[in-house]
Formats: C-alpha cells, structure tokens, sequence
C-alpha cells in the first residue's frame, strides 16, 4: 500500500515523532511505500534533538520511507505574522499525495497534523485515518477555540485509532 503518513517525525522530539518514525519503519520493511509529510525541517530548537549527521545518512529515511518536510523558506508576508504549519502540511500533502498517487493518509497527532490531514482527505478524496495522543486528547480537546474543531473532526474522518 501506498500511504501519506503526517505527523511529527524526527528530530522533532517525543512520544509522538518516535511513534510514526518506528511505525514508518515498521510499514517500509514489509514492503509498503510510506510518504512522511511533516514540519521537522523546520521545528523550533527548543523542541529539536540533535541527531548525529551519521545518523541521518543511515537511519533518518528507512527502506520505503520518503520523507517530505516543509521549510521556512518563501515570503510569508501575512498579517499578523504566524508560521502556517496547518496550511503548508495541507498542501504538502496533497502534493505529495497526487504526485506519487498514494492511498491512504494516516495522520498522528490532532494539530495541525491530522487537520492537515482532513483538508488533504478533502481535497485528494483519499481515507484518513487519525490517531492521538494524550496530550492532545487530555490537553487540548477541552479548550473552547478547539472543541467544536476537534469533535468534527472526529465526526468525519474514516478511522480513528486510540489507545487505553
């Protein structure tokens, strides 16, 4: 199978970027070809790790996995000024997506991630399947300017898998 897998990855730190980073390993080494879309490239230090240049030649993309990061390049000019992970996930993916005609999108991590994740489903008329984790669920779903987002998302996306 050919899947869009969005979420946060290496060197981005934490739970969530070890979990699609082994899950994307796993699902290349059984011969499926996964496209990792993610911010890495441009994730803040403050939540970087820093990853041996060794590392990266060997273990950073394994067999069957294509990563895609967005950048901080280009001319953002907008009013008042915020980094659009949400819209440049959205649109790498669907690029990413049409360009090598993958299947499925599976999306790790509620925001942007899996939003972005929905706005490609929309867009591509390819499945999605969410997963979470707890502090997305257990932090974020409960603030007032996420909540109504958040339930309709869970409303209309194909799958969503949780954990106990």
């Amino acid at each position: 199978m050919k899947i869009c897998l969005i979420g946060k990855y290496p060197p981005i730190e934490g739970g969530a970027s070890s979990k699609v980073y082994w899950l994307a390993k796993a699902l290349g080494e059984k011969g499926h070809e996964i496209h990792v879309v993610t911010n890495a490239g441009e994730v803040e230090k403050n939540y970087r790790e820093e990853i041996d240049a060794d590392d990266l030649d060997s273990d950073y993309q394994p067999k069957n996995v294509f990563v895609h990061s967005t950048d901080s390049s280009g001319d953002l000019r907008h009013i008042p000024y915020t980094n659009p992970y949400l819209a440049k996930l959205a649109t790498l993916a669907i690029n990413v997506i049409k360009e090598y005609n993958l299947q499925l999108i599976d999306s790790w991590y509620i925001l942007p991630y899996a939003i972005s994740g929905f706005l490609a489903k929309v867009v591509t008329g390819r499945p999605q399947i969410m997963r979470h984790e707890g502090s997305d669920i257990g932090r974020l779903l409960e603030l007032p300017h996420f909540k109504t987002l958040f339930l309709s998302l869970f409303e209309r996306v194909d799958k969503i898998i949780t954990y106990p």
